[in-house]
């Protein structure tokens, strides 16, 4: 997205696939498991990545070993990626063309170009590049003797407000912006909304205050129809926010709200909610739900209902499909798919009938957040399946119960163990002694040590995985 090429994207994937990683592993697995490149390009790309770790942290917080005998290994302690992503994204020269843009909307060619060693034909491969990921008729980058970025005023800004989003997640450590006085008005605007003025809280609302300041400072207004009609505020514009006219505090607003970056009940307009363009959407989505799933009550409903408003709202302003807003809406289906088959399983049927019936819906934005409203609704028995359990043993049944209560605590993001008392109406039978040659084996029996170790998880777990094919 925004023009970035694969090599950024495949440095991310390297550092989470590390993250996940128990022990070192060969560079011809991260060559697999990563896909697309060479083992030789993923080693230039692990070298790169430890210069710049180990200029970003200490080496007891952060470090990757490389070793040609023992493979390479990242070492993590108490900190996260959020400094080495933005240093990986920052050394791109489509960073320093949104850098001028978000400043300016236009700069010109020969001394940028000059400045940044390449040239001419490289600069317009790359504006190519960040046009054609946008993929919009709303707006267009273009080339000559400048740089420019024209379009849809309302879809510029968020273009902008998604690119910081997705690299800083806020202002203050974008180090091009002095973000001193537009900090202390995010936090006058969390007060103002009755929101508590986290620093976090008021480092997000600053980027995107800053964003439409600085657009306003340079004489790009919003049209009068920018939001949808149906969104509205009785909250009137702050007077320390001098600068915005009605149409950008509504827009300000709606885009934070649409993205559920905040959430505040005195926008709310019941009747929008309830009869927007994806209102039809709306009630297939909950009765698909119900039938996949559970009944919904009163308070879910209406929480999926306000979903889709704002999903409404957003895409009034850009498409959904696409890539913009997925940068908001962080989900890794592979590990929800490793921890709760079932419940994906039963996504993915629930999804494909949805999308069948609305098909203008079948994008990545609304199945992750529709995802995550389904994760959220569901009840914990059904994020794991229950399996019916005999045991054999002829140890004390004070000593069975403690047996059985570990694999139970041990398993419960697994599978929902039910002992029985019939070898006849289990799923699954355990044994503590070596029995196979004295019972009837059934198909899914795990013989236990008496003292359960990892070794004996392990092969439950895996027995279970077995079971849910």
């Amino acid at each position: 997205m925004f023009g970035f090429s694969q090599e950024y994207e495949t440095k991310k994937n390297i550092l989470f696939y590390l993250d996940k990683q128990e022990e070192s592993i060969p560079s011809q697995e991260m060559t697999e498991a990563v896909g697309n490149v060479t083992n030789q390009t993923i080693r230039k790309y692990l070298l790169e990545i430890r210069e710049d770790m180990s200029k970003l942290y200490p080496s007891d917080r952060m470090r990757l070993e490389i070793n040609r005998r023992s493979g390479i290994q990242l070492i993590r302690q108490n900190t996260n990626f959020d400094r080495l992503i933005e240093e990986i994204y920052k050394d791109s020269i489509i960073y320093d063309i949104f850098r001028q843009l978000v400043e300016k909307r236009h700069f010109e060619t020969q001394p940028f170009c000059e400045e940044h060693g390449i040239s001419l034909s490289n600069l317009r491969r790359k504006v190519k590049d960040i046009s054609g990921s946008l993929k919009s008729e709303k707006v267009h980058l273009s080339i000559g003797r400048r740089v420019r970025i024209a379009g849809d005023e309302a879809s510029i800004r968020l273009i902008f407000f998604s690119f910081y989003y997705a690299i800083h997640r806020g202002i203050t450590s974008i180090d091009f912006i002095d973000s001193r006085e537009v900090l202390e008005q995010g936090a006058q605007i969390c007060r103002y909304l009755y929101l508590e003025p986290t620093p976090t809280r008021v480092d997000l609302l600053a980027l995107w205050l800053f964003i439409n300041q600085k657009a306003i400072q340079n004489n790009h207004l919003l049209g009068k129809n920018t939001v949808v009609k149906e969104f509205e505020t009785k909250i009137m514009v702050p007077s320390f926010l001098e600068a915005f006219e009605k149409e950008d505090w509504h827009y300000f607003l709606a885009i934070l709200q649409g993205l559920e970056l905040i959430v505040m009940d005195e926008t709310e307009n019941f009747e929008a909610e309830h009869d927007n363009k994806f209102s039809e959407a709306t009630h297939c989505w909950i009765e698909l739900f119900e039938d996949q799933f559970m009944a919904l009550d009163i308070v879910s409903k209406e929480n999926l209902t306000k979903m889709m408003y704002k999903s409404a709202v957003l895409d009034s302003v850009w498409p959904l499909a696409g890539e913009l807003y997925t940068f908001f809406i962080s989900v890794d289906e592979a590990e929800l798919q490793e921890l709760y088959p079932t419940f994906l399983s039963s996504f993915d049927q629930f999804w494909t009938d949805f999308t069948r019936k609305h098909p203008e819906m079948d994008n990545l934005f609304m199945r992750k957040r529709s995802l995550l409203y389904s994760f959220k609704f569901i009840s914990d028995s059904q994020l794991i399946p229950t399996f019916s359990v005999y045991l054999y043993s002829n140890l004390p049944v004070i000593k069975q119960d403690q047996i059985k209560r570990y694999l139970a605590n041990q398993l419960k993001n697994e599978a929902d163990l039910v002992f029985v008392d019939k070898e006849k109406s289990a799923d699954l039978v355990f044994q503590t002694e070596d029995n196979t040659d004295l019972i009837n084996e059934p198909s899914h029996l795990v013989t236990l040590s008496r003292e359960l170790t990892h070794q004996d998880i392990a092969a439950v777990k895996k027995m279970i995985k077995t079971l849910e094919k």
